[in-house]
């Protein structure tokens, strides 16, 4: 094998792997909502608190919603037995996570078989003192969800190996797909038979990774979660955490007669029974993320707001709004860590430091906090409603303080050292360019064949994957690919973890990204058809990012431009019918004959203003044509209620397109085009 096969073998397998982790992972999150609530809203000490819970029927229905919340712990294995294939397969993708629940069985019945014929099957009463359980009615070596992870990457191999072969005519029956389980099953018994002879190895192994991280003591979760954070940017702190969350690395307990491993397992387990939950998990769970996913992160978004140039704070604040909702709300940070990442080590170390004292800080004040995520959900969920022995209240007062460390860190070093964070960039000319409008703010459309060539071109992609918020790529040539380029069509950084292992770092926009570069590698380029969407006002054209709504500037709504309207005719930009006119007559909506939802917003926040400024000239299912008159505005009226007169111009159902974007700058006339629509 070349070196650079080798290269390819090593990085794209763990960063392959790692995401296939996030399949089951996100099924158990959510899965852990319903059991968090239903076990939160029948729990004795809720009652107490809230007797009208007590209702019979409702408690029928919490219940329900926590033995429902139980399948995803209660299967975790198979799950990984079944999504490793899933996800790591190119070819046969069904076939490979059929495979993985054959090969998952298959190995369990071997070992069961090996252990009845050694005389090691132990009585139901002792099974878990034996380090054995039943696995789907099948008593088996307790491997918790290490089992389904070497099932998933041993089926993997197998599907790719096999999934074509071409077997003699007479058993050409079992040839192609077919063969996979067949020789799945072959494999996976003797390794069923292999696994009770060395597990007592694995067992060892496991023990000294979860002995490295207890035999801290307190200082366990920081090491956890600063290790988490360090690993963060090359993809692998899938690793890491499935070992904590899931392994004995994370703890084992007997709970309800049953030998649970891995720290989330023990919390869900202990949920699941009210049972009272168990620091010793939680100390690696949810609550070691809270301060800095809720309160540090944010600090540092605020640091990076008010040291951008202030004529420049109202082209980022879109951007930094949105970063903040994804950190606080779901604990998903990638959109503001990858802000300084590439900037700042110093910063980025200080991130890595501070999560893990958060975690070690929250530990010692004897937080008790499950769950995955780390965002205010959680919080809630798993820490308000659980009742005050989870020390909820304390989150908010370490908070404070991790806020007000990052946000004074932050702008200190940021103004200190001059760095390039949002809106700090070195202006090269005082109007947008048409790429800084076609991509403003990662909000807007994407130039998916510029991010092609800058990936070297269809050439030089041997895989293309992505994650929630990155494309993961394996390429021939690290070397030709254009990192700046990539960075100006919208991407937020670009990780080189090998010279064939590249990650670029989008967003959570990313599928949208990602199909149109499948588009593009499956065959011949498509012709892509482009609508235009002429101006409804005259006035000065401007990027959403100008907008002051968030709603807006971040694209949630919708893509398109916006116009500071000069006039106060709005006319229909498109050929169409009229499918929305709001009561307070501050909003229309037109669907175009070709397909295209717009929203014509007539200034900012002026539902409040009751209809009075405006005044409608069609009603809903009328037909129009470009150039009609849609409605008048009294800008001055709307001008002197102090509100925005700022009008956005949107296509709302933007993801069916490829690109939307904004083609006119500066002053415009009524029907001048200012948005172009593309589609394959």
């Amino acid at each position: 094998m070349s070196k650079g096969k080798k290269r390819i073998a090593l990085g794209g397998f763990f960063q392959e792997l790692g995401k296939t982790f996030m399949l089951p992972v996100a099924l158990m999150a959510f899965m852990g909502l319903l059991l968090g609530l239903g076990s939160s809203f029948s729990s004795p000490t809720t009652i107490d608190a809230f007797p009208f819970l007590g209702n019979s029927i409702l408690q029928v229905v919490f219940k329900y919603m926590s033995a429902i919340g139980g399948f995803a712990f209660n299967n975790l294995a198979v799950m990984f037995a079944m999504a490793i294939p899933l996800g790591l397969a190119k070819k046969e993708k069904g076939v490979a996570a059929f495979s993985g629940f054959v090969g998952y069985m298959v190995m369990n019945l071997a070992i069961n078989f090996y252990l009845g014929l050694t005389n090691q099957l132990a009585d139901a009463d002792a099974m878990q003192k034996a380090g054995q359980s039943l696995v789907l009615g099948v008593q088996t070596i307790e491997m918790g969800v290490l089992g389904g992870i070497i099932t998933g990457i041993i089926v993997y191999n197998l599907n790719k190996k096999y999934c074509t072969i071409q077997l003699p005519d007479s058993f050409a029956f079992f040839g192609g797909a077919r063969f996979v389980p067949i020789i799945t099953s072959l494999v996976m018994a003797v390794v069923g038979i292999i696994l009770p002879i060395i597990w007592p190895i694995f067992a060892f192994l496991i023990n000294e990774v979860g002995a490295l991280i207890h035999g801290a003591g307190p200082f366990g979760p920081m090491l956890f979660f600063s290790g988490e954070r360090l690993l963060l940017p090359f993809g692998l702190h899938h690793i890491l955490v499935a070992t904590i969350r899931f392994t004995q690395a994370g703890g084992t307990m007997l709970i309800d007669g049953h030998q649970v491993s891995g720290a989330l397992n023990i919390f869900y387990s202990e949920l699941q029974n009210h049972l009272p939950i168990s620091h010793s998990a939680t100390q690696f769970l949810s609550q070691g993320k809270m301060p800095t996913f809720m309160f540090g992160l944010p600090g540092a978004a605020l640091a990076m707001y008010h040291t951008a140039k202030p004529e420049n704070r109202a082209k980022i604040k879109g951007l930094l709004i949105s970063g903040f909702i994804a950190t606080f709300i779901t604990g998903i940070t990638e959109p503001i860590e990858f802000l300084f990442l590439f900037i700042s080590p110093f910063l980025w170390l200080f991130h890595v430091f501070m999560t893990g004292f958060g975690a070690l800080v929250v530990s010692l004040l004897g937080v008790n906090i499950g769950n995955t995520d780390g965002g205010v959900l959680d919080f809630l969920i798993f820490g308000v409603m659980q009742g005050t022995q989870t020390k909820w209240y304390l989150i908010p007062i370490v908070g404070i303080f991790w806020f007000l460390a990052y946000y004074f860190t932050f702008k200190k070093f940021i103004l200190w050292r001059d760095l390039k964070t949002p809106g700090r960039e070195v202006a090269t000319e005082p109007e947008y360019t048409d790429a800084e409008i076609r991509t403003s703010g990662n909000a807007g459309g994407y130039d998916i064949p510029g991010i092609l060539k800058a990936l070297g071109g269809k050439s030089n992609i041997v895989t293309l994957d992505n994650c929630i918020t990155r494309l993961r790529l394996i390429v021939k040539d690290g070397s030709i690919i254009n990192d700046e380029e990539l960075q100006k069509l919208g991407a937020l950084g670009v990780v080189h973890l090998d010279d064939t292992s590249v990650q670029v770092i989008i967003g959570t926009k990313v599928t949208t990204v990602r199909n149109g570069l499948d588009a593009l590698l499956e065959g011949a380029e498509p012709e892509a058809k482009k609508f235009q969407i002429g101006a409804p006002l005259a006035g000065k054209a401007v990027p959403l990012t100008e907008v002051p709504d968030a709603f807006f500037s971040t694209g949630m709504i919708g893509q398109g431009a916006a116009i500071q309207p000069t006039d106060g005719q709005v006319v229909s930009p498109v050929d169409g019918v009229v499918t929305t006119v709001f009561p307070t007559k501050h909003a229309i909506g037109i669907k175009a004959t070709n397909g295209m939802e717009i929203l014509i917003h007539l200034g900012i926040d002026t539902v409040k203003l009751d209809g009075k400024p405006f005044e409608t000239k069609v009603a809903v299912d009328e037909q129009v044509k470009v150039g009609d008159l849609l409605a008048t505005a009294d800008w001055q009226m709307v001008a002197d209620a102090g509100l925005a007169t700022v009008t956005p111009v949107v296509v709302t159902n933007f993801a069916e397109y490829t690109n939307v974007g904004m083609i006119a700058k500066g002053m415009v006339e009524k029907n001048t085009p200012i948005i172009e629509v593309e589609s394959a």
